[in-house]
């Protein structure tokens, strides 16, 4: 077990990796489920609640990433997700030119610069990165409240 004061992580023989932070005299945990929970309700929220695709209104949806979920860098980065319902998210897996370009007319071209330039990205999967997200995913979900 690894553990710092204030910010820190624990390892378990599993591999999985609980970040923890203190806030105030309690631990507070920030799993990568949690962060995924968060970004669910940041694009779900930003959809409106149904299928970004263009003329579906299905409701039941889940995110899409567009760049897989493997990648570190984009893992949490809203921008990298469409929230789609399964028929969507199955044709979008198996068209992905497709799926891109009609994302490229969602959102833009400079949707997709920022978002391939932080795919690109190396960063250092440790706690602080899942604290920053945690807290970037947070303010969101604020300013949309707003």
């Amino acid at each position: 077990m690894v553990f710092r004061f204030g910010v820190g992580d624990l390892r378990f023989n599993s591999g999985a990796v609980l970040v923890a932070e203190y806030v105030g005299d309690y631990l507070m945990a920030v799993s990568d489920k949690f962060l995924l929970n968060l970004l669910r309700q940041v694009v779900s929220i930003r959809a409106g609640g149904s299928c970004e695709f263009p003329g579906c209104s299905n409701t039941e949806c889940d995110p899409h990433h567009t760049f897989s979920r493997g990648n570190k860098s984009t893992r949490y980065n809203p921008d990298n997700c469409a929230w789609l319902c399964n028929e969507h998210h199955r044709w979008s897996e198996s068209h992905y030119e497709g799926f891109r370009l009609i994302m490229l007319g969602l959102r833009g071209a400079q949707w997709w610069c920022n978002l391939t330039h932080a795919k690109n990205q190396v960063v250092k999967f440790n706690d602080a990165f899942r604290a920053g997200w945690k807290e970037k995913l947070q303010d969101e979900l604020k300013r949309m409240a707003a």
